[in-house]
């Protein structure tokens, strides 16, 4: 029952703002228009949503962290939790207590920063419904994602104080997930400029980067800087343990579809920026989204033998892309059909997995 409950209120969160969308033919308007009422609406799904969770993912290890003995957890679960889900299981000791303050900080951070860019509109929302909630309940990191988006908020403001302060705030991410590392080392590079010859370079570079990254890959992963983060021994339990992936047909198609979410808003994002028609608060978060992408096929096409890797630092994306998406959409090479066929094409993958996980749950 849980995947019909989670799978309802994602449904009925999508279609409420489809259906504002189509009424007020918000896929042909110049400006966004800012929905108070339509935030607060989403967002109370969103969170119901997290407090029961039927998608699987790490729920029950969760409660059995919470519930079961956190300190043994802390101490010995190979897959050891952070510090601070630590220190909120202590003083909560109930496993609905740790998910509304997890998930409502995670919530909260995430309306904050919606607030903080001035996007608060239904494309923003829209592209938050499609994705993101899917993952609120079943995995800490979303806190993780928030810290850190919340942090980019500063970051997209020119004076140095307020950078400084987003940088401490994203730096903070880590300490909510360790998988954080790889978006936190690829901030700095948003700091610099997007011009055609540094396009060029990174492209020429992309075959050497796949070949430094299969002959250092491996004392990477167990440096010190990376040890509980994702270490050596995490690598071979992912490879061949029990954790490892294993992907069906359709998972692997859907993977495949997954590209088409995420490569045209970055195309649109990294060209509005070199046309300098993107707004500038858009920049950094264009840029790492750039950037994850493009680390993520380096780590595709390397010899590391699993998709786990791959699938992390991919499917993180749309976590952060989702709250500059209203702003990409209104690029002048964006059309308004051009906006219709990508919303429309979103869906339909999200239809697709609904069916297929639905499929998994309770036909297999």
């Amino acid at each position: 029952m849980g995947y019909i409950y989670n799978f309802a209120l994602q449904f009925i969160c999508i279609i409420f703002i489809y259906s504002l969308i189509n009424r007020r033919k918000e896929l042909y308007k110049l400006v966004y228009s800012s929905e108070v009422k339509a935030l607060c609406v989403v967002f109370a799904l969103v969170f119901a949503y997290s407090l029961y969770t039927g998608w699987g993912g790490d729920n029950k290890r969760y409660q059995e962290f919470v519930e079961g003995g956190y300190e043994n957890f802390f101490l010995l679960d190979f897959f050891s939790f952070e510090e601070l889900y630590v220190f909120i299981a202590m003083y909560t000791r109930s496993f609905i207590l740790w998910k509304i303050i997890v998930y409502g900080s995670a919530i909260f951070l995430s309306i904050w920063s919606i607030k903080r860019l001035q996007v608060d509109n239904l494309i923003t929302l829209f592209s938050f419904a499609l994705i993101p909630m899917s993952s609120y309940g079943s995995t800490r990191a979303v806190l993780a994602y928030s810290i850190f988006l919340f942090g980019y908020t500063f970051l997209s403001q020119n004076k140095l104080y307020k950078q400084a302060i987003g940088l401490c705030i994203v730096f903070l991410s880590w300490k909510a997930h360790s998988s954080m590392i790889l978006p936190i080392l690829l901030t700095s590079f948003t700091f610099f400029k997007v011009t055609k010859t540094r396009m060029y370079i990174l492209l020429v570079l992309f075959p050497i980067m796949v070949m430094l990254f299969n002959k250092y890959y491996l004392v990477f992963l167990g440096s010190s800087v990376m040890d509980g983060s994702i270490s050596i021994e995490k690598y071979e339990t992912y490879t061949e343990g029990e954790y490892a992936t294993n992907v069906s047909t359709v998972g692997s198609i859907l993977r495949f579809l997954f590209g088409f979410v995420i490569i045209p808003p970055i195309y649109y994002g990294m060209k509005g920026m070199y046309n300098k028609t993107l707004d500038e608060k858009y920049h950094k978060i264009c840029k790492l989204s750039f950037l994850m992408a493009y680390i993520s096929f380096v780590i595709y096409f390397s010899v590391l033998d699993n998709i786990t890797f791959f699938n992390r630092y991919f499917t993180m994306i749309p976590f952060f892309l989702y709250i500059v998406m209203s702003g990409i959409s209104l690029e002048k090479s964006v059309t308004p059909n051009i906006r219709k066929i990508y919303m429309n094409f979103v869906l339909m993958y999200v239809m697709i997995g609904f069916m297929y996980n639905l499929y998994s749950n309770y036909f297999v």
